[in-house]
Order: structure tokens, then C-alpha cells, then sequence
């Protein structure tokens, strides 16, 4: 490690034991050590483990304070011939052995205490555990005999500490601490956040990028399955000179991955479906007869919207990602929510909402409502595929898009007297395409599009950003309280395909939505200054 810095606040532990390596003791001692590390804002760099042997034990010592300002030991330090600690220590350090009189003085007095008697000579095995290094410094050992030992290496600090877990504890909570903290380390804090139905494999590109931009902080993901869901835990931790500053550094770290990674994720699921529609428009190209339109002309989408105060498109969807089955059969369904929809929407996308343009063809021949073909439209052979099985309407995703891409199909469209539905996801971009000439209905989506999630709240006074186009929420309307809270957010309508279908009175819920979707956009509109016919 070259950044001086760094090593100052990095440590590393050194378990000592042959008992440890062949299992006979299970190791917790480098557990709780590091956990204190943690709390005093050191990164722990390693943990490591071997035999009682001096020249394994001082390599050892050499290598981890090469990388650590602070190098933690324990075990090894009792009064045995295998506690070899001590003169491991001093070999590695380059110091001779010396019996150390604060030692031995501790070492007489613990006696003292466990015999209830004085102690004027400490016997040759005892008086081991007093001899240190010359230049070392014992740490008081208040629940046993062995006193520990202090010394550095160069800028290297090195605490050897017993291996028995209460005296290690008590002078790691005392001693160590406190030489520590004469430091005056930085705070550290951990922030976590854990993200749904994704891979960890996902996600590594992004945190090897953040680990790169951010080297002060520390990223890390860990991943876990709970039933048949997958979720992954990212965590951050940073430091500061205050818990609130590491705090807020963290949090920052966090907030921007969690941002980028979900608009990663977002992107990739768009490339997956994007290129799965090329390469079906392109067999489709060469194997779809298209049929001649049924229709005699084609019905203005828009104008039928703007009949109704608020007005409901009624879609048919046999199936979604997100888990809805169709209750209906496409006649059956129309026959039963005619009276109050405004207009029909129906997936044709046959991979993930399992649609066909043969259900297009059939409601549009039993309906004299305008239908918008719903599907990922990619290609210009898309916009004739709608007119030829009976659209009056398509949508174009600029999630799905680029600009320049959306404009093209949307004239292209035009071109056969269709009109467009234009879906965005955040309200800066209500903004933009509302100021588009091609736009004629402009939808903001509440679900987020890689975990398929809806929050309604997300659309919240999105309609009163829009002042051209015919303003629509999407996803999310599920009930009349639904269809009120839209509406006082100045949406003229929503198109509904879930709760309908799934629903067993299909035709009472859509006459519901409606009702109470106009009073409160009358409300609404009122508490504004305007009134309903300002629309």
C-alpha cells in the first residue's frame, strides 16, 4: 500500500494457535476485534491465521504491518513452551528480549490476588510470561495473568493480546480503545439498502465503477433468496470526522448507486426487449400477410378522450410480467365494459403480456370505439401492422425510443391517419413531449419498469404540467379513490387494464372510476380558478 493515509487507517488481525488451525477451538476472537476496528474507522484488511512458530509468527507481523498501521495478535502468550508470541514479536520488530519489570510486577500482583498471599518470587515459568521485547510496552491484564504487549514498527502499531476470549476482550475494550482513540479517528457508519428481484451478477459492473469513483468509501453487495424472489444488499461504508458527516457521505454514495443502478437495470431490460421486437418485426416482415382493414376510416382517438369529463380506456391484457391472468375472453369483455369506456387499448406483445393482433382485429370489428394497438413499437412495419388490423391509436415509449426515432414512427403514423399515445416515466419529460406537434395523448406511467412496481404517487399534479396534449395516468388506477386521486392531479383520464380484468363486475368498477374521476377533476379544476369547460 502506498498512500500513507490509508495505511494509517487500515488494520489487520493475526490469530495465533495451533489449536485454532486443527479446529480443536473455534476462533471468535478476530470477529470481535475487527467489529471494534470497524467502530474506531479502521478498514480491516485482513485476518489471518498460524501455527505457534516464531518465524511463521514474525513473517507474519513483517507483512500485515507492511499493508496496516495498526496490527492486532492474539494467542500465544501464556507461560508454555508453545507461547512463543513474545519472542516472535521481538524477532519481527528486531529487538531482544528483556524481562520487563511492570510485567513481572503485574504478573506478581494477579498472583498475589488468585493465592490470597504474598508473592515474593515469581517462579522461571511465570517470569516467561513478563519477558518482551526491550522497546515493548505490557498491557495490564485484569481477568488473567499474561500481560499483553504494545510496541510499533515503524508507524505500525502492533497490540498482542491472550487468546483466552474475556482477557483479550477486556484489554481490547481498555487499552486498545483508548491508545486508539488518542488518534481521533474519524466516525464510521454503514448505510444498506436492499434491492428486489435482481442478481448480484447485475449489478457488479456498476459497483466496480463506484469503487473506483468513490475510494474513500466502501461498496459492497450481498446477495440472498427469500422464497423464490431473489434480493441483493448493498451497503456503504464511510467515514467522516462526526457520525453525521459519515453519515451523509454514506447516504450520498448509496443514493446516487441506488439511482444509477436502477436506470441501469432499466436500460438493459429496455435492450432485452427492444431487440426480442426487431428480431420478431423482422420474421414478421416476411411471414405476416396483412390483412385489409375492416374498418371503413379511422376513428379520431383524441376527440373520443375528450368527450367525457374523465374518461376511461379500457384495456384488454391476457396476461403481464406482473402477474394478472385474464378472466375474459376478448367479446366477452368488450360486450360487458362498452357502455363506459371511452376507448380500448390491446396488447398485441405476445412474449410478456401474451397478446396477438388477431384480438386487435376481433374487438375492433365488434366495437365503435377507437382501439390503440399496445405493444413495444420499434419499427415502422409496426405502424402498418396497426392500421391493417383495425388501430386507431399506437403507442410509442420513450422509455423504449430515442427522439429522433419516436418522431420518425409518430409521422409515420400520421401517415395512415393514425394518431399517437406518447408514455413517459417522470414528469421532466411531461414537460418536453407536451411541446411536441405529434404527441396528441400524453401518458405518464407510475410502474417503474424493472421491477414492475406502481406508485400511483409518482404521478402526483403530472396533468397540470401538460397544456397541449390530452394528459393520461397510466398504470396504478385500481379503484375510485385511485381514479380521484389522478384526477385532482389533473389527469383527463386513465387507462385502466388490470383491475378490470381481474375484476368480476368489470362494467360497475370502470362506471365507478369514471363517476368519481369527474368529480374530483371538477373539484380540482374549480379550486384552480377554472371550470370544467375550460378543458
Amino acid at each position: 500500500m502506498t498512500n500513507p493515509y490509508l495505511k494509517k487507517w487500515s488494520a489487520a488481525i493475526l490469530v495465533i494457535g495451533n489449536e485454532v488451525l486443527v479446529g480443536r477451538i473455534t476462533d471468535t476472537n478476530s470477529q470481535k476485534i475487527a467489529r471494534v476496528l470497524t467502530t474506531l474507522g479502521f478498514d480491516v484488511v485482513e485476518i489471518r491465521k498460524v501455527r505457534d512458530d516464531i518465524d511463521a509468527i514474525a513473517e507474519a507481523v513483517k507483512e500485515l504491518c507492511y499493508d496496516a498501521g495498526v496490527v492486532i495478535t492474539t494467542g500465544g502468550l501464556g507461560p508454555t513452551y508453545d507461547d512463543v508470541t513474545a519472542e516472535a514479536i521481538a524477532y519481527a520488530i528486531g529487538s531482544p528480549l528483556c524481562l520487563n519489570e511492570e510485567a513481572l510486577e503485574m504478573v506478581r500482583n494477579k498472583l498475589r490476588e488468585i493465592y490470597g498471599q504474598e508473592i515474593e518470587e515469581v517462579d522461571e515459568v511465570r517470569r516467561k510470561m513478563a519477558v518482551l521485547p526491550c522497546l515493548a510496552q505490557p498491557i495490564p491484564n485484569k481477568v488473567g495473568v499474561a500481560p499483553g504487549i504494545y510496541v510499533k514498527l515503524n508507524r505500525c502499531k502492533i497490540f498482542s493480546l491472550p487468546g483466552v476470549p474475556r482477557e483479550m476482550e477486556a484489554m481490547l475494550n481498555e487499552f486498545v480503545t483508548e491508545e486508539l482513540q488518542k488518534e481521533n479517528l474519524y466516525a464510521k457508519v454503514e448505510v444498506c439498502e436492499r434491492l428486489e428481484d435482481v442478481r448480484e451478477a447485475e449489478l457488479a459492473p456498476l459497483l466496480k465503477k463506484f469503487a473506483e469513483v468513490y475510494p474513500d468509501v466502501y461498496i459492497k453487495s450481498h446477495p440472498g433468496i427469500e422464497g423464490e424472489r431473489s434480493f441483493v444488499r448493498v451497503c456503504v461504508l464511510a467515514s467522516g470526522p462526526t457520525k453525521e458527516n459519515a453519515q451523509e457521505k454514506a447516504q450520498k454514495v448509496l443514493s446516487e448507486f441506488l439511482k444509477r443502478s436502477r436506470r441501469r437495470l432499466e436500460i438493459e431490460m429496455i435492450e432485452e426487449i427492444v431487440n426480442y421486437t426487431l428480431n420478431r418485426i423482422e420474421f414478421e416482415r416476411k411471414s405476416l400477410a396483412l390483412p385489409k382493414r375492416d374498418k371503413k376510416g379511422v376513428i379520431d382517438f383524441r376527440a373520443s378522450l375528450e368527450k367525457d369529463a374523465f374518461s376511461i380506456i379500457t384495456e384488454f391484457k391476457p396476461s403481464s410480467p406482473s402477474g394478472v391472468r385474464a378472466k375474459w375472453a376478448p367479446i366477452d369483455y368488450v360486450n360487458e365494459v362498452r357502455p363506459c369506456s371511452s376507448a380500448f387499448s390491446v396488447l398485441t406483445e405476445p412474449k410478456w403480456f401474451k397478446g396477438s393482433y388477431e384480438n386487435l382485429r376481433l374487438i375492433s370489428s365488434i366495437t365503435d370505439k377507437p382501439i390503440l394497438m399496445k405493444d413495444f413499437v420499434v419499427d415502422p412495419f409496426q405502424i402498418d401492422i396497426a392500421y391493417a388490423f383495425g388501430a386507431d391509436a399506437v403507442l410509442l415509449m420513450v422509455d423504449v425510443l430515442g427522439e429522433d426515432e419516436l418522431s420518425y414512427l409518430a409521422r409515420k403514423a400520421k401517415a395512415r391517419g393514425l394518431q399517437t399515445l406518447v408514455e413517459v416515466s417522470n414528469k421532466e419529460d411531461l414537460v418536453i413531449y407536451d411541446k411536441k406537434p405529434y404527441v396528441d395523448v400524453l401518458g405518464m406511467n407510475s410502474r417503474d419498469f424493472k421491477t414492475l412496481k406502481v406508485d400511483i404517487n409518482r404521478l402526483h399534479d403530472g396533468g397540470f404540467l401538460i397544456r397541449r396534449a390530452f394528459p393520461l395516468a397510466e398504470s396504478g388506477v385500481k379503484s375510485p379513490e385511485d381514479a380521484m386521486k389522478v384526477a385532482s392531479w389533473g389527469f383527463r383520464g386513465a387507462l385502466v387494464g388490470t383491475s378490470l380484468m381481474e375484476s368480476n363486475a368489470p362494467r360497475e368498477l370502470c362506471v365507478e372510476l369514471k363517476r368519481k374521476g369527474s368529480e374530483a377533476l371538477s373539484a380540482r379544476l374549480r379550486s384552480r380558478g377554472l371550470t370544467p369547460s375550460v378543458l
